[in-house]
């Protein structure tokens, strides 16, 4: 008997054959994610764009505004001097503009105890057809 693939699975092949795609044509995976961004309706921001994205503090990262959520999604981010507070401004400026910070898909185990430290939420969210990792702040 065979079984057929559940929505989750075929979602995940989908995400899979397109990031090889991507691969292939030579896009990079910040190039990737920004346009991933843009096809759901969100404006990702160029670095110095607002005072908490600045040049002299990140590296060019992946940073999108959700104007009809009133969100900010901090996708891909590093900081140039890690441990300096560069993560707390971002989300102070952030929330001073009356927008919600959203960390997706935490990576690092540094990011991770960031996070618990300051008793973010998780959540598996899904997002066209796939899903994804939040982090936001409690409420």
């Amino acid at each position: 008997m065979t079984r057929s693939a559940t929505s989750e699975q075929r979602a995940g092949r989908a995400a899979l054959q397109k990031c090889l795609a991507d691969l292939l044509n030579g896009v990079s995976p910040m190039d990737a994610m920004k346009r991933d961004e843009i096809e759901f309706g969100r404006r990702p921001l160029d670095l110095d764009e607002r005072p908490w994205f600045a040049s002299n503090v990140w590296h060019d990262g992946v940073v999108a505004i959700d104007d009809a959520a009133r969100e900010v999604r901090i996708v891909a981010i590093a900081a140039k001097a890690p441990g300096a507070g560069a993560l707390r401004k971002l989300v102070a400026g952030i929330e001073s503009e009356g927008m919600t910070p959203v960390i997706v898909e935490a990576m690092t185990d540094g990011m991770l105890t960031i996070l618990s430290k300051w008793n973010w939420k998780r959540s598996i969210v899904p997002v066209g057809g796939a899903f994804e990792e939040q982090w936001r702040p409690p409420r």
